[in-house]
């Protein structure tokens, strides 16, 4: 299942120590498409949810943009450019990560580097992109499915997790429409496991 889409930074760190957080964003390159597949206790799928059994492997977006290459499209310690999710060919969410952002990635870098030392290189997440209006959509499963049933939708009509074989696309567009990353563009594959 699709829980998670964020970005994540690849930083030269060599300056982090103490940064403000104005000053850390500047020593990373934005690298969106961080996806966390869920694999969950195998009693607990009949419900739909459960306590994580594991966090499979993480996939990442092909290319790394600097913010300068960015331009305008990078402000404020983050990206400002819809992040399009689909799911079989169906849309399900394009939130801006620039929008209504708790904290920025330079907030995120001087707060951890306070507590353990950060080399070039270190990924960083900032959670899960959301935007308050729904006409966004959503890139996590799980937050699609929670704003219908705050909608009253019916829990055999929820938005269904990904199966074997759903294709997964996620891609972020520039004003003119060129892909800025690369798209992750992928098939699930659901492992048997010995339980």
């Amino acid at each position: 299942m699709l829980s998670q889409l964020a970005l994540a930074a690849a930083a030269d760190a060599s300056q982090w120590t103490d940064a403000a957080p104005f000053e850390a964003h500047r020593y990373m390159a934005p690298w969106p498409g961080l996806t966390k597949g869920q694999t969950l206790i195998p009693g607990e799928l009949s419900r739909g949810f459960g306590f994580y059994q594991s966090k499979p492997a993480t996939s990442f977006a092909p290319i790394a943009v600097t913010p300068r290459a960015l331009g305008a499209d990078w402000r404020h310690g983050m990206l400002h450019l819809p992040v399009h999710t689909a799911i079989n060919g169906q849309w399900l969410g394009s939130p801006n990560p620039g929008v209504e952002t708790v904290f920025h990635f330079g907030q995120v870098i001087a707060h951890l580097a306070r507590t353990r030392a950060l080399c070039a290189g270190t990924m960083i997440g900032a959670g899960t992109i959301s935007n308050q209006d729904p006409a966004a959509g959503n890139a996590c499963i799980t937050e699609a499915r929670v704003r219908q049933m705050l909608q009253g939708t019916p829990e055999d009509q929820l938005h269904p997790y990904l199966q074997d074989g759903d294709r997964v696309r996620i891609e972020v567009r520039d004003a003119s429409g060129r892909s800025v990353f690369g798209a992750i563009d992928q098939a699930v594959r659901i492992a048997e496991l010995g339980v």
